[in-house]
């Protein structure tokens, strides 16, 4: 690999440390990116990370949407960087619903009817009704928008 790709995959992962995350998740999207398509063996020795690390971040990088898995080698997955705006929107927009909208409503539902007073169990009412709205906004554009 060249020196200037390098030196990008290296600023990724800078990139990745400034939106709060390890620097794993950004210099293995851009060592996919560069490199096509790897196992996370490969991507393990190549980037001189830990199996664990390489592991945490291919687990982060595809439950945001920004890599997949491209095919299986000998039960090995293969990984590759994804470069579509609509799958990687998607895939965001559906992990928020499912990890973080609808279980907040659940939790609420069931918090409500634990409030002592009425102001409390007021406000987590408004809460539900919020997060209700929102989860049918998202319901909405991931309708409206497939990919």
């Amino acid at each position: 690999m060249e020196d200037v790709a390098k030196e990008i995959i290296n600023e990724l992962g800078e990139v990745s440390r400034r939106w709060g995350f390890q620097k794993s998740p950004g210099l293995i999207w851009g060592f996919l990116y560069f490199e096509g398509q790897a196992t996370q063996e490969k991507i393990a020795k190549e980037l001189n990370l830990s199996s664990s690390q390489v592991s945490q971040a291919l687990n982060l990088l595809l439950n945001i949407g920004l890599i997949s898995v491209s095919k299986k080698e000998k039960r090995k997955n293969v990984y590759k960087a994804e470069l579509s705006l609509k799958k990687i929107k998607r895939k965001i927009l559906e992990n928020s619903l499912h990890f973080g909208i609808e279980p907040m409503i659940n939790l609420l539902n069931a918090k409500q009817r634990e409030a002592k007073s009425k102001d409390t169990g007021s406000k987590i009412k408004n809460l539900k009704n919020f997060y209700s709205k929102l989860a049918l906004l998202y319901r909405a554009v991931l309708k409206v928008f497939p990919i």
